[in-house]
């Protein structure tokens, strides 16, 4: 079985407890970090045992061939996370985005779709 190659946005407090979480199902490898505050990624990824780790989620984009992103920033960068994430994949394959936070599609969809 391939497993899901997974990219976290957000190295801060609740990322420790996602990531660990990532980390006991088999199907699934986190391949990357990113976080504005590069040290702070670079901490996560070596708690966590991490290869790749970026400062922007345009250089994770551009570096790495996702599946899915799981996005644990602060709740004012998310919408934007998601616009960019499924702007980059949606022209070349599916792209989840996890989100720490409920949505409700029906207000965010149609920003989206302009």
């Amino acid at each position: 079985m391939n497993k899901l190659k997974l990219g976290v946005i957000g190295c801060g407090f609740w990322s420790n407890f996602q990531i660990a979480a990532w980390h006991e199902l088999e199907g699934v490898e986190l391949i990357a970090v990113c976080d504005s505050n590069l040290e702070k990624a670079r901490q996560v990824a070596k708690k966590f045992d991490i290869q790749d780790v970026y400062s922007s989620a345009d250089e994770l984009f551009e570096s790495e061939d996702l599946d899915f992103v799981d996005i644990i920033s602060g709740v004012n960068s998310h919408f934007d996370l998601i616009r960019r994430s499924l702007g980059k994949y949606l022209k070349q394959k599916f792209l989840y985005a996890l989100v720490f936070r409920f949505l409700r599609i029906n207000l965010i969809w149609p920003k989206l779709k302009n």
